[in-house]
């Protein structure tokens, strides 16, 4: 059979059949590429998915810390100016109430 073949490619160059052979070899690999790629496509396209949800879901969670974290902070800052107003009420009747403490202490 292969001394068929070559009797029959006699006349034709040797540069065409290796072209030819080489776009024969190609087109079954990309073939084959195919069939073995197109599995880890997919895993790595439910990995994406997976990974885009995770992320929302952590850009959510974080959202809510901040959202958190400011509440606490305003909470914390109404606390703080109410005990600075405590503190300046209580320094305020502490200088009003001396000269009294001082004119008993003078009388006794």
């Amino acid at each position: 059979m292969l001394e068929r073949i070559l009797q029959e490619l006699h006349g034709v160059p040797i540069v065409l059949i290796s072209i030819g052979v080489m776009v024969f070899l190609i087109l079954v690999g990309e073939a084959l590429k195919g069939v073995f790629t197109r599995p880890h496509n997919r895993r790595d396209m439910r990995a994406v998915n997976d990974l885009e949800t995770e992320v929302g879901s952590l850009t959510a969670e974080m959202k809510e810390l901040r959202d958190m974290v400011t509440q606490h902070s305003m909470s914390l800052q109404q606390n703080v100016d109410s005990l600075a107003h405590r503190v300046d009420s209580l320094e305020n009747n502490r200088t009003e109430s001396e000269p009294i403490q001082q004119r008993l202490g003078a009388e006794g």
